[in-house]
């Protein structure tokens, strides 16, 4: 089976105001994945898997952008659930 290869949306495309998927750094014990949403107007981060890999964090958020058409932001901060921003040019 073939790997997806669904990269994480550019900050500037990404609609914060819709569902995304994403991963964060919790350092020693791992990654997490997440999938981020708005609830009564605050961000909320289900977790998805906890301390894995980061091969396997982003393959998780990757297949499931792959099935369910949601956006993969990319790796996000623990404060705010918002994307961080990778090589800003």
């Amino acid at each position: 089976m073939s790997t997806p290869t669904t990269a994480p949306a550019p900050a500037d495309s990404l609609d914060l105001t819709k569902p995304y998927l994403g991963w964060l750094n919790h350092y020693s014990a791992g990654w997490q994945a997440a999938i981020v949403y708005l609830r009564d107007g605050r961000r909320r981060a289900y977790r998805l898997g906890d301390e894995l890999p980061f091969d396997r964090a982003t393959q998780l958020c990757q297949v499931l952008a792959t099935v369910t058409g949601v956006q993969v932001a990319g790796e996000l901060s623990k404060q705010g659930f918002l994307p961080l921003a990778k090589d800003a040019a």
